[in-house]
């Protein structure tokens, strides 16, 4: 702990007071993780669920064009207190969702949800200027830390109280409300708080690209452009919202259930995170089918109707092979896009996996109110098995 505070301490000011403000913002995410709950314990069902979230992702892609004409002429903080703002919008529009226009209140602060997520590149613009070349590393560990961190101490306080002392409707509309002022003054902190950055975000619209640029690529960048959309696919079909279902109104849980599958995700990324040490290049396929063999496990740990121990199990599993695979994933991306047509190459990928991504909530949503709550998973191992394939392909390539 004594390092740790050090650390934070030899930091530049503008560094540390970026970190507190991710910080202090990371434990309001957890309205994301009580919206899910809140649906299914007002009596809305799987499949209410994917239409809601369909609708989320179909105005996220409605809202970039204006996005786009917005952001590049706004600077960068001004940028992170409007998604702030938003956000608290977003809460508000939650805790009044009741009798008749519940729907449309859902409807609307999910919507509101998905332009502040627009906003997100803005974060990276700051990163780069903010963070210093000089301990860089060590700062951008702290940086993806110290929000799990929060999150590792807070998430548990509101599943106790949600989930065990006060499990009613009305204490999940005032827990909105509260989210809401907290977000409504995090929003402040931005402009009085950070370090000014002046600079605005070159929002691109990618939604319309030239679908040439595919006939271009070598055979392992379409492989690679392949296993993209399939992880968006499988990650798809088994959103939190089929989870929370089956913990929800399959096994009778509560939001202490779902917050424990968060804490238990949070807790083994900051362990793996001083565990893990970094492999040599030649290494980059074993630690890629090592850390996909632990992602491969978590859909089977998912077959048979788990019990809450299996399903936290499952999930740690995923943490752990995500960690591990990630970053050698991405080594083998750089290396496989040439970097003259990375930029369009990433802009129509990003594109397909918005335009995929719609109907994905109401897929899910329909197998699981139609097949069986988890049967997603079935689908999703079957994706996984085929991505597999794909990486002995490209290692061989």
């Amino acid at each position: 702990m004594k390092k740790i505070i050090n650390d934070f301490n030899s930091f530049p000011s503008e560094v540390r007071k970026y970190l507190i403000y991710h910080a202090i913002g990371s434990p309001l995410l957890i309205g994301w993780v009580i919206l899910p709950v809140y649906i299914y314990i007002t009596g809305y069902t799987v499949f209410d669920a994917g239409i809601f979230y369909t609708f989320f992702s179909l105005f996220s892609i409605l809202s970039v064009y204006i996005i786009g004409k917005i952001s590049d002429r706004i600077t960068i903080n001004y940028l992170f207190s409007i998604s702030d703002f938003l956000e608290s919008l977003a809460f508000f529009f939650f805790s009044i969702s009741y009798g008749a226009f519940s729907s449309f209140f859902i409807f609307l602060g999910g919507a509101l949800d998905r332009i502040a997520a627009n906003f997100s590149p803005a974060f990276e613009v700051y990163n780069m200027e903010i963070f210093p070349e000089n301990g860089r590393e060590k700062m951008l560990v702290y940086y993806l830390n110290l929000p799990e961190f929060s999150q590792l101490v807070t998430f548990p306080i509101w599943g106790t109280l949600l989930g065990l002392l006060f499990p009613t409707v009305i204490a999940y509309r005032i827990s909105f409300l509260a989210l809401s002022v907290g977000m409504f003054f995090l929003s402040f902190l931005p402009i009085f708080y950070l370090k000014k950055v002046n600079k605005s975000l070159k929002y691109q619209n990618n939604l319309i690209k030239k679908r040439s640029i595919i006939r271009r690529l070598s055979l392992s960048a379409k492989i690679i452009f392949v296993i993209e959309i399939l992880f968006v696919i499988a990650g798809g079909l088994i959103p939190s919202i089929v989870l929370i279902n089956y913990i929800v109104n399959e096994l009778g849980g509560n939001l202490f259930h779902v917050v424990g599958i968060e804490v238990a995700v949070s807790l083994t990324k900051l362990i793996l995170a001083y565990i893990i040490k970094e492999q040599g290049r030649e290494q980059r396929f074993k630690m890629i089918f090592i850390g996909f063999g632990f992602i491969s496990i978590f859909p089977l740990l998912m077959f048979n109707e788990p019990n809450m121990q299996r399903i936290v199990l499952a999930y740690v599993f995923f943490t752990i092979g995500d960690t591990i695979f990630y970053p050698y994933y991405l080594s083998v991306i750089y290396e496989k896009i040439p970097k003259e047509i990375s930029g369009e190459f990433f802009g129509l990928l990003q594109s397909i996996k918005k335009i995929i991504s719609i109907s994905l909530p109401l897929i899910a949503g329909l197998i699981a109110y139609k097949i069986a709550p988890l049967a997603n998973y079935y689908f999703s191992f079957v994706i996984y098995l085929i991505i597999f394939f794909l990486f002995v392909f490209l290692k061989n390539g």
